[in-house]
C-alpha cells in the first residue's frame, strides 16, 4: 500500500512538473502564414495503412495574427490558412495556403488589419488600443459577466 502511495505521488509530481511547460502551445498564437505546395516526408520505412492512401485531411487553423501596425485581440479573428495533407506513394505531403478571403484581399491592400466584423478590437502598436478606452471596458466587462 505505501509502494501504490509513493508511485502515485511521484506520478502527481512528474505530470504537474510536465504541465507547466506547454511545449508548443504558444505558437497557436503565432504568425505561421508561410505557403507551399507539396512538401512531401516518407513514412520512415513502416507501411502506409491502404485506406490512406491516395487521401486527404485538409484542415482550417490560423494563420496571421496581424498585419501592419495592428494586431488581433482576438484568435478566431485572425486570418485563416489551410493545410491539406495527402498520403501517395508512401510518404505524406502538405501544402500550406492563407485562405485568400475578402476581409484578407482588402487588408493586404490597404496593408493593414481592414474593417470588418470582428469578435474584439485590434490593438495598435505594441500596447495603444485603436478602439476607444470606453468601448473596450464594455465588451470586456461584458465578457467577464458571461464568463
Amino acid at each position: 500500500m505505501a509502494i501504490g502511495k509513493a508511485l502515485l505521488a511521484v506520478g502527481l509530481c512528474t505530470a504537474e512538473a510536465l504541465s507547466d511547460e506547454d511545449v508548443g502551445y504558444h505558437r497557436l498564437f503565432e504568425t505561421a502564414n508561410d505557403e507551399f505546395d507539396n512538401r512531401c516526408a516518407p513514412s520512415m520505412g513502416k507501411e502506409m495503412p491502404k485506406y490512406l492512401q491516395g487521401g486527404s485531411f485538409v484542415i482550417g487553423s490560423v494563420g496571421q495574427q496581424e498585419m501592419g501596425d495592428r494586431h488581433f485581440v482576438g484568435y478566431l479573428d485572425a486570418f485563416g490558412k489551410y493545410t491539406r495533407y495527402t498520403v501517395e506513394d508512401g510518404q505524406v505531403c502538405a501544402t500550406y495556403r492563407m485562405m485568400r478571403t475578402g476581409f484578407y484581399n482588402n487588408s493586404v491592400e490597404a496593408g493593414t488589419i481592414a474593417s470588418g466584423l470582428l469578435f474584439y478590437p485590434v490593438v495598435c502598436g505594441k500596447s495603444r488600443h485603436c478602439a476607444s478606452p470606453a468601448l473596450l471596458k464594455a465588451i470586456f466587462r461584458g465578457a467577464s459577466r458571461k464568463s
